[in-house]
């Protein structure tokens, strides 16, 4: 499958993901209140702190490697389990700590029943983690939209019959569950589930450079959401959760789903000819064309967005959405970091560079709980700029492009970005914030950026108008068309 049509599927499903997961949170937000997404937030967040050694990051290996043998398949899986099994374990006695020691019954209660999520999704690693490899996303993205919708519908229900937070840990498992299914009714790979250990110490120093460099960003987030859980309350995270959910969901929805693609695109070109620049180069001009305007914009209408979706009871996630939208802006800077030190198999340098990260970003955060919950947010901005300026000055040697070829395509991105968000920034301003903007007029805003950020776009002409008329003209075109034959 070409990326344009790896990109099309995954797009259409991330969309239709989009829609899914954000119409459901909109109506579960007023299902629970902020104290019961704190509780959720917070088993959530130790999950994931014990998490860090699920997956052990393989499926990466499995989509880097020249040559994917079933026997290197098998040892990857049987390490793989190996430290799930631990997680599960792990997860089960920090539900029991919960329960008994700390006396958070209902923390403990989710850890208990999330503890058998891991445990059915390692059986999903080697036939997502090929399907990936083989640039099957038409597949993939079927099966992310059903567990998405699965996931949505299962929680609005376990709310309405009055799970409260434990209607996320149910709704989770019977996603899981339907998941890993149907990709081992599809791929099943019955000689790959016979353990074997061969070449083992490969894939552990693989794997622990993945733990180190994914694990250092997971402690530093799960350890400041529990932070602020402690310090300013559990109502406190569920309005900083709900904000950050948000940030992740628009980063993952158009940036993220876009660098799974790449990075296997990169990769194919990385084993084909050892360079991957031209790929990395224009993928990051559409991407930052696209992504930094809709951050931007979030961190400028945060207030009437929040208003208009979760009522007045969660504004104040509002400014935190606004410092966290910046700090993923900045952080962008750097995009697509994590795949280039992946090819270029400097995971120890990385390793090195997040640990600095994290042990900042930590000090930062934990010194805003001190002062407020948006203070603790605004750390996040902080946290960015250490990240740029730690990897910027790798970036260059590591792609195999000249200085200043990246610093053109960050000064063209960010003019397209202010002159989309430049009417919006004005009408917020002139209303002074005020979540009660009217929404005409917010909408008529965002719709004088995006006509004034497309025609600067025709002006330059910019690699997203090439990919705009491209697929322009694949829809004109008819059956016959493809054949040669044009229809009037």
């Amino acid at each position: 499958m070409s990326v344009r049509k790896s990109l099309a599927w995954s797009y259409s499903a991330q969309a239709l993901n989009f829609i899914v997961a954000f119409g459901s949170s909109v109506i579960i937000a007023r299902l629970v209140t902020p104290r019961e997404f704190g509780i959720f937030a917070m088993a959530a967040s130790i999950s994931a702190f014990l998490a860090l050694v699920f997956g052990f990051g393989l499926s990466n290996l499995i989509v880097r490697d020249e040559e994917m043998p079933k026997d290197r398949l098998r040892s990857i899986l049987a390490v793989s389990s190996s430290y799930t099994s631990f997680l599960c374990i792990l997860l089960v006695i920090s539900g029991l700590l919960a329960k008994h020691v700390f006396d958070s019954p209902d923390v403990g209660d989710f850890l208990m029943v999330y503890a058998l999520v891991p445990a059915i999704q390692m059986f999903e690693l080697i036939p997502e983690a090929l399907c990936r490899r083989h640039m099957r996303f038409k597949t993939i993205s079927a099966i992310s939209v059903m567990k998405t919708i699965v996931t949505a519908a299962a929680t609005i229900v376990l709310a309405k019959l009055g799970f409260k937070h434990m209607s996320f840990a149910y709704a989770g498992l019977v996603a899981t569950i339907a998941s890993v299914a149907i990709y081992n009714l599809l791929y099943w790979q019955e000689t790959v589930y016979r353990p074997r250990l061969e070449g083992y110490r490969s894939i552990l120093t693989f794997g622990l450079q993945m733990v180190s460099i994914n694990g250092f960003g997971q402690l530093n987030s799960r350890i400041s959401e529990m932070t602020l859980g402690s310090w300013l309350g559990l109502s406190a995270l569920g309005l900083y959760s709900r904000a950050s959910n948000l940030a992740n969901q628009l980063q993952q929805n158009v940036y993220g789903v876009a660098t799974g693609v790449i990075f296997v695109r990169m990769s194919m070109d990385f084993r084909e000819t050892g360079r991957f620049d031209a790929t990395y180069l224009r993928a990051l001009r559409i991407l930052l064309a696209v992504v930094w305007p809709m951050m931007l914009g979030m961190a400028v209408l945060s207030y009437p967005f929040i208003q208009l979706l979760y009522g007045e009871k969660w504004l104040g996630a509002a400014l935190p959405l606004s410092f966290l939208m910046l700090a993923y802006f900045t952080v962008l800077g750097i995009g697509m970091q994590w795949q280039v030190f992946i090819l270029r198999k400097e995971t120890g340098l990385q390793t090195k560079l997040e640990g600095i990260r994290a042990a900042a970003g930590l000090a930062m955060f934990c010194v805003g709980c001190l002062i407020s919950l948006p203070a603790a947010a605004a750390a996040r901005i902080g946290e960015a700029i250490v990240a740029y300026l730690l990897y910027r000055p790798h970036m260059d040697r590591l792609i195999g492009i000249p200085r200043g070829r990246l610093d053109r395509v960050y000064g063209e991105c960010l003019t397209l970005a202010a002159i989309a968000v430049l009417p919006s920034l004005g009408l917020m301003l002139w209303s002074r914030f005020d979540p009660r903007t009217p929404l005409t007029l917010v909408a008529a805003s965002v719709v004088v950026g995006v006509l004034c950020w497309a025609a600067l776009l025709v002006r330059i002409k910019h690699p997203v108008m090439e990919e705009v008329q491209f697929f322009w003209r694949r829809l004109r075109r008819s059956p016959r068309a493809e054949t040669g034959t044009e229809v009037s």
